[in-house]
């Protein structure tokens, strides 16, 4: 129990504190908890994945020794080069980050050496092949074909997608309770002051990224309030690392799961992971939404081109998606609807709605040169996003940054810094520090984080 409140209370904001993938994520980890995770032979497979190619080298070199080597030996393996030392420095600080390659001292000498969990799972893949998970099923003439489990993916993930969006599609079903609230923990979604859903400024961001991301954002949220679940996080992460070395659309036992991967299984199936027949079907069946995971950084997805916006304020929509649509009129002025055209206005009033519930002019504008049309972006002489429209979009976000006010209590005299230190980070990451000024050890904090605050400071002064 204490470990795990351990793990919540390290690791539960920092998912939210900038975007990371699941490598960047899984340096986070302490040395333990990647240990662990390298027993794993799936999981050694993904992290080599991700390496540069230099990083790949250096991992198949390090691969038969069974000893250490200096330091100053590994540097002597790369060209003099600039770019080759540049390379160098930022595949060792990769390994180093990773804990594939570990740093030791013997005898005044600094000595590295690969990580022994790491290299032995990664020797026995390379000497008798890909390790499958899950044994395959003998064939099932009623299975599901690849073209129906990835449509199913597709529909369930753009579920997902249209309720944070709240489109109104039809025949979009809502996303399970289970769902919901994991969009809640990650901070995409919230309830307004009529207790309704509306979707985050990083909600907004979120919908703008690639969907490998977006599943693997939502995925690392997962992971981090496992322990709520009473679920190990290591084990969650294996358990979709495995899934990712699977093949999409090919029945797998679901029998000698453990509890935390059945649970896991369910919670998947709701994002369009897997699909199964019925919960309690023995089967179930990895989407290409699970297999892309361990594609990680490789796997580029091309943005749909369908904007045009010309210099008038005028926007031009050439699509049918509800969903696109509904993240256009968040902050367009729509007008009218034709089959395969929607037309709108960036219009001060449109504009402002979005400031106030949160989206910024840098997204729009990355909004709007993402989906530029394809005509739009082989033109060479006219900017996708015409000056005078980024210019403006300026201009009314600074309308509301002049002067903001906030209600709240000054909090002053910490015994000492460190307390000042541990108030400062526990209420930036409950979201309610105003300002701060270290030099005086002064807090200014949300009214509505008052409470929270007072018996944090209690509880650190007191040592309760």
């Amino acid at each position: 129990y204490q470990r795990r409140v351990t793990w919540v209370l390290n690791r539960v904001t920092q998912i939210m504190q900038r975007d990371l993938d699941v490598f960047e994520y899984i340096a986070t980890l302490s040395e333990a908890s990647i240990n662990v995770l390298y027993q794993d032979p799936a999981t050694c497979q993904a992290i080599f994945r991700a390496l540069s190619p230099i990083a790949q080298q250096y991992v198949l070199r390090f691969l038969c020794l069974d000893k250490p080597i200096q330091m100053k030996i590994f540097d002597h393996w790369i060209k003099t080069d600039l770019s080759s030392k540049s390379a160098h420095k930022a595949a060792l600080q990769k390994m180093q980050a990773l804990r594939v390659l570990v740093e030791e001292q013997i005898g005044g000498h600094s000595l590295v050496k690969l990580n022994s969990a790491y290299q032995k799972q990664l020797r026995h893949v390379l000497a008798f092949g890909p390790l499958k998970p899950r044994k395959e099923l003998p064939i099932d003439n009623n299975a599901p074909t690849v073209e129906f489990v990835n449509a199913y993916a597709r529909s369930t993930w753009e579920s997902v997608l249209h309720f944070m969006a709240q489109s109104t599609a039809p025949g979009v079903r809502e996303p399970s309770d289970s769902v919901i609230n994991l969009l809640i923990q990650a901070r995409l979604i919230q309830h307004d002051e009529e207790r309704m859903f509306k979707m985050t400024p990083s909600g907004f961001q979120f919908l703008l990224r690639p969907t490998n991301f977006q599943v693997w954002k939502l995925m690392l949220e997962y992971v981090d309030t496992a322990p709520s679940r009473n679920m190990e996080p290591t084990e969650v992460l294996t358990f979709v690392f495995h899934l990712s070395f699977l093949s999409a659309g090919t029945g797998y036992a679901a029998d000698g799961l453990t509890g935390t991967q059945r649970t896991l299984l369910g919670d998947l199936r709701n994002l369009g992971l897997v699909w199964q027949k019925t919960p309690q079907s023995t089967r179930f069946y990895p989407t290409k939404l699970a297999t892309d995971l361990s594609a990680g950084s490789n796997l580029h997805e091309a943005a749909e081109g369908f904007l045009i916006v010309e210099s008038n304020f005028k926007v031009y929509a050439y699509t049918d998606s509800e969903l696109k649509i509904a993240l256009l009129s968040s902050f367009v002025k729509l007008e009218y609807r034709l089959p395969n055209l929607v037309v709108g206005t960036l219009t001060r009033e449109s504009v402002r709605q979005a400031l106030i519930n949160g989206i910024t002019a840098n997204q729009i504008n990355e909004f709007l040169l993402k989906h530029a049309h394809e005509q739009v972006r082989k033109s060479k002489s006219v900017p996708a996003v015409p000056e005078n429209i980024l210019e403006q979009l300026i201009l009314w976000e600074g309308e509301r940054n002049r002067v903001q006010a906030d209600v709240g209590y000054l909090y002053e005299e910490f015994h000492s810094q460190d307390a000042f230190d541990k108030t400062a980070q526990y209420a930036k990451d409950t979201n309610v520090l105003v300002w701060a000024q270290p030099e005086r050890r002064l807090l200014f904090i949300r009214a509505e984080g008052h409470e929270s605050i007072r018996t944090f400071v209690r509880r650190i002064t007191t040592g309760s």
